[in-house]
């Protein structure tokens, strides 16, 4: 080796000083996107180590998910105006993939919670509960079939690019729970850590069962003979989460059902 190529890097140690195998650093070679400085009189890829910083931005925007014909064309035609244009698209892709990440974990936290709150619950039950705000992604108002409505909502959910992992429910005004107009829901929702609705805190009415959905009627029918014997003041939506996700009995069609009244707080 002369002395030009004492200060040169083999393939094997650039291989380890920029975290690119070296099978890829050969087919980058074969690219055109990353090419040894020279090759000595045994073929051996030689690397200067300025080529360092050009790994670590084919690192980054392979990390980022530019393509590799991406990458070509950066490097053939590299210009401020295309690198920007280049790396702020990608970078609206990563925000929205921080997006669906930040409501799959909600929704995983949601699985969580339920199955460690409802793993022992003896139904049916009635309870007097204080919840907190929770965000909600709302259906428009329901002027059809409730399973067209849903599907609809679904279809509009994909079309938008809302990120959907569960958590529905039905929603009944405070005029149809107390009419007991309970054969269609008036809305229909999903829990989403970025919902742009919100169930709203206060006190509730909680009813907790089991059902394969063919009583939910009768459910409901208990819930108002409830509030009536106890005399409370419906105050606002009910909301039924149905079924609650990660909660059934075993070899049977019963999921939990949960019907929360907002209800006015007695003193």
């Amino acid at each position: 080796m002369d002395k030009e190529q004492d200060n040169l890097i083999s393939i094997s140690e650039f291989a380890e000083l920029s975290s690119i195998t070296r099978p890829n650093l050969i087919f980058y070679d074969r690219e055109g996107i990353l090419k040894p400085v020279v090759r000595n009189s045994n073929r051996y890829r030689l690397y200067d180590y300025k080529q360092l910083d050009q790994a670590y931005v084919i690192t980054f925007m392979r990390s980022m998910g530019v393509s590799i014909k991406e990458i070509k064309s950066y490097f053939q035609n590299r210009s401020a105006e295309s690198a920007y244009e280049l790396l702020g698209s990608h970078v609206t892709l990563i925000e929205k993939q921080i997006y669906n990440l930040e409501n799959l974990k909600h929704s995983m936290e949601i699985y969580l919670h339920n199955i460690q709150q409802f793993k022992h619950v003896v139904t049916p039950k009635f309870e007097i509960v204080h919840k907190a705000k929770e965000h909600i992604n709302l259906s428009p108002v329901i002027l059809s079939e409730e399973i067209d409505t849903v599907l609809d909502f679904l279809r509009a959910c994909k079309k938008n690019d809302i990120d959907y992992h569960g958590h529905t429910g039905r929603i009944f005004t405070k005029n149809s729970m107390i009419h007991k107009k309970w054969d269609k829901a008036d809305r229909i929702f999903f829990k989403s850590y970025s919902g742009k609705n919100e169930i709203k805190r206060g006190t509730y009415l909680e009813y907790l069962d089991y059902t394969d959905g063919s009583d939910i009627g009768q459910l409901y029918q208990n819930v108002y003979d409830y509030i009536q014997e106890n005399r409370l003041e419906i105050s606002g939506n009910t909301y039924e989460d149905y079924p609650i996700s990660g909660i059934s009995i075993r070899n049977s069609g019963n999921h939990l059902i949960r019907i929360s009244v907002a209800i006015k707080e007695t003193d």
